[in-house]
């Protein structure tokens, strides 16, 4: 009679397993992001879709899920997030960003994380003769953006984002990196405020594909950093945002832990920012 109990407990117990995982199977967690190669990008290349979309399928797929990508302008994807667009699960972004705090869950541990670099024309008098002292010395220059964007340095983003042109030129467009970087070499702004990963790996492909303009740029100074500079993935505060982000902080240490993290990051010549 124990034995049979026995039995049908354990059976009943693998129905459950079985009906779950077919359930997972069926979930697709879809996720707001830009395109911002490398941390994530609108399709494969030969290289991948971007550190932060390789991390996310390979903590998110062990548990059978699906993980779907939406790539939108970084404003778009704020403005989806905080009115609850159908169908988004999360987005990748900081804690700084003005998320709806009431909506979201931060996972324990960051994705990546973000520091900002100055780029000028290597010819321009900047480079030899400017010095930072707050940000009321970047006031006379011509500067390109990206609109709506935190930076390192809290009192540089405020001014970023309240400025206008021509002295702070702010783009929204998804080929902000590409189109600051030719408005730098048309002299059509003086200095580039860029995140130092997106852009040295930008400009690495961009040589590697036998652009020589390259050699006219150089990054030469990085922005202090005074804000919260982690990106996360963000979840919705419900059920299913908890169980996504305690899935998220238990996988990616596994991730570390095993060596794995740090051959996604090697794909593109990164390595693990802890």
């Amino acid at each position: 009679m124990n034995c049979f109990k026995s039995f049908i407990l354990l059976f009943n117990i693998l129905i459950v397993f079985v009906i779950s995982n077919n359930v997972f199977a069926s979930k697709t967690i879809t996720i707001l992001a830009e395109n911002d190669c490398p941390y994530s990008c609108t399709s494969q290349n030969e290289t991948g879709n971007g550190f932060i979309q390789d991390i996310l399928r390979a903590i998110f797929e062990k548990y059978d899920f699906n993980v779907k990508f939406q790539i939108t302008p970084w404003l778009r994807s704020l403005h989806n997030f905080n009115n609850k667009a159908s169908s988004v699960d999360g987005m990748i972004g900081m804690k700084v960003h003005p998320v709806k705090k009431e909506l979201a869950l931060f996972p324990e541990e960051e994705i990546a994380r973000y520091t900002h670099r100055l780029y000028a024309l290597k010819n321009s008098s900047i480079i030899k003769t400017w010095k930072y002292q707050g940000v009321t010395s970047l006031k006379d220059f011509k500067i390109g953006s990206m609109k709506g964007w935190s930076y390192c340095d809290k009192d540089i983003t405020q001014y970023l984002n309240e400025g206008s042109e021509p002295y702070v030129q702010a783009l929204s467009s998804e080929a902000g990196t590409e189109l600051n970087f030719k408005k730098l070499l048309a002299g059509r702004i003086d200095i580039w405020i860029a995140n130092l990963t997106n852009t040295e790996y930008f400009l690495l492909k961009e040589k590697e594909a036998g652009n020589t303009s390259v050699d006219k740029i150089i990054g030469f100074f990085d922005i202090p950093i005074t804000n919260e500079v982690n990106v996360y993935p963000i979840f919705y505060n419900n059920d299913e945002g908890r169980k996504y982000i305690e899935i998220f902080t238990i996988g990616i240490r596994e991730l570390r832990k095993s060596g794995e993290l740090e051959k996604i990051m090697k794909k593109y010549g990164l390595t693990d920012w802890k």
